[in-house]
């Protein structure tokens, strides 16, 4: 049975949307702030690159989806979430770049690598719902295993036209 509607762009987001979109925030939030705690325990330094963010978005799709199940969201619906968290999250990039990674998770969200990240976000978002958070440096223990697998790497390259090859 379906307890929602789907709401296709332009509509009022439904009330189990608005909710799980706010713990989804509070959860990366959270997640995020951890990362400065993971960096100083192993020295190392994490970057806001491609590769972050690509590992950051897996990890989001995780949580959103936990808290999509526990509202009781259809799949498109939690999609929905997804570009809207990434198109939020990362307003500062061009909407070339953002449009890059959310088909960039569309496209690879069933590889090994990313369903372990995927995996570590519900796990998160789980222990956060319940106010029970375990290890609160899941985002950096993501990062930090998978910043070198190649389904991560670096790929974004803008299709806007340069001229004369000097710009």
């Amino acid at each position: 049975k379906i307890k929602t509607k789907y709401n296709p762009k332009g509509v009022k987001a439904s009330q189990g949307q608005e909710k799980a979109y706010k713990l989804l925030w509070g959860a990366m939030n959270a997640s995020i702030a951890a990362i400065q705690l993971g960096e100083a325990l192993k020295n190392t330094k994490i970057y806001n690159d491609e590769t972050y963010r690509k590992i950051c978005t897996a990890f989001a799709l995780g949580a959103v989806d936990c808290f999509g199940q526990l509202n009781g969201l259809r799949e498109e619906e939690i999609i929905e979430l997804v570009r809207a968290f990434i198109q939020s999250r990362y307003k500062e990039f061009s909407k070339e770049e953002q449009e890059h990674l959310f088909d960039w998770l569309i496209k690879n969200y069933v590889q090994k690598d990313i369903l372990e990240v995927k995996q570590a976000g519900g796990d998160f978002a789980l222990q956060f719902y319940k106010v029970d958070v375990k290890r609160p440096i899941a985002l950096f223990g993501a990062i930090f295993k998978h910043k070198n697998k190649y389904v991560f790497k670096e790929n974004f390259k803008s299709k806007k036209k340069k001229l004369f090859g000097i710009f």
